[in-house]
């Protein structure tokens, strides 16, 4: 996925504003930085998620201090 803006770059680099498709690759361009962005987002939330389970694993095996508890 993280190809495509690359390659919509290089078809607009290589595309006149004259041309046809050049107001759609801009729109594509937009699109598919914000999918990227979306994607990476996701990616980021879910390695948190994943260290918070991690940590929470963690305190599960820990033994409770009674003087927190009274």
């Amino acid at each position: 996925m993280c190809k495509y803006p690359l390659l919509i770059r290089e078809l607009l680099r290589h595309t006149t504003e004259e041309h046809p498709d050049f107001k759609l690759l801009k729109e594509a361009a937009v699109a598919i930085d914000e999918v990227v962005s979306n994607i990476n987002e996701g990616q980021r939330i879910s390695e948190l998620q994943s260290r918070v389970i991690e940590l929470d694993n963690l305190i599960d095996g820990l033994p409770v201090c009674q003087a927190l508890i009274d």
